[in-house]
């Protein structure tokens, strides 16, 4: 019985270390100060972060000045790559949501207000940005 124990608890231990999720507050800007955003990094199996990324108070890119039509979610690396990771949309509630996988541990999360989603860099409109820092 005293086996079973130690092996739940160590099963348990190592259940709950592969759970680990770091929460990171994007904070406001001067282009969007009402906004608010916040991403849960996690892992996956494969070793992957898992970035859920949520945010409230979002004006519809078309109100922005100068308008623009979509925002958009990028990963900056250390070496200062581009990495589009999609998308995102705001709701009747001016909140949006997105889930992005990514290979990398340390990197800087950007929100921007474009023109299209399918840029390959973003441009000055930079909504959110932060230091994200894997579990």
């Amino acid at each position: 019985m005293r086996l079973l124990t130690v092996l739940a608890a160590v099963w348990l231990g190592g259940a709950l270390a592969g759970c680990a999720t770091k929460t990171i507050n994007l904070p406001p800007s001067q282009e969007m100060p009402a906004a608010e955003g916040e991403a849960r990094l996690s892992r996956d199996d494969n070793g992957n972060t898992v970035v859920q990324l949520k945010v409230k108070h979002f004006a519809p890119p078309q109100r922005l000045t100068p308008p623009k039509a979509v925002y958009v979610v990028w990963l900056e690396t250390s070496d200062h790559e581009m990495h589009n990771l999609g998308q995102l949309k705001v709701d009747k509630d001016l909140e949006g949501k997105l889930i992005a996988v990514t290979p990398y541990e340390v990197f800087q999360l950007v929100i921007s207000a474009e023109d299209s989603p399918n840029l390959s860099e973003p441009g000055d409109q930079v909504v959110l940005r932060t230091r994200a820092v894997a579990p």
